[in-house]
């Protein structure tokens, strides 16, 4: 009876570089790439252009942020009249506010929702640069077999966006738009 080799000898005097197979059809292993460290020189590096802001501190453009709390305790009111500030260019809560056009998005409570942006325009005076869109939008599409990206909604919501040159986008609330979740229902 043969003694079956071992492991460690079958390789013994043999180098990757040396190392051939014994079927054809089988590929060496190779180790991945080695890790690259990639650096720039202190002296290359510019110097940071002054950051761009909506709200100043607090709100930059194409930034992404999800303002959330307990129902009822003011978060539509504060983030439309961040809106509205912005629109206006009005400055809020001491910070320096640079002027620009918002789209805030009501898709709970649109009943009142326009009584609040009419009172804020007697408040404050109008806001041309401020739209508001109260008609249902869905970003994902759910059912038993999982979610996927409404298409259709992501791409209309993107060309309004871009025609409109919108820096600003409030969705309130948030999850109504990912496959009609209730955002008060914590059960899933």
């Amino acid at each position: 009876m043969k003694k079956p080799t071992r492991f460690e000898d079958a390789f013994k005097g043999t180098t990757k570089e040396t190392y051939q197979p014994r079927d054809e059809k089988v590929t060496p292993i190779r180790p991945p790439p080695a890790y690259r460290i990639e650096a720039v020189n202190a002296g290359e590096i510019e110097a940071p252009k002054p950051s761009e802001y909506l709200i100043k501190g607090i709100i930059e453009p194409s930034q992404v942020s999800i303002w959330y709390g307990p129902p009822g305790n003011g978060k539509t009111f504060l983030l439309l009249h961040l809106a509205y500030a912005i629109a206006r260019g009005d400055g809020v809560f001491g910070r320096r506010v640079r002027q620009a056009d918002t789209l805030y998005c009501a898709l709970e409570g649109r009943g009142g929702i326009d009584k609040r942006i009419h009172a804020m325009a007697k408040e404050f005076g109008p806001a041309p640069r401020f739209w508001r869109m109260a008609h249902g939008l869905e970003l994902l599409e759910a059912d038993r077999g999982g979610a996927r990206i409404n298409v259709e909604h992501v791409e209309a919501m993107t060309a309004y966006i871009r025609e409109k040159n919108i820096k600003l986008v409030i969705i309130d609330t948030l999850n109504l738009t990912l496959g009609g979740a209730d955002e008060n229902d914590n059960s899933a």
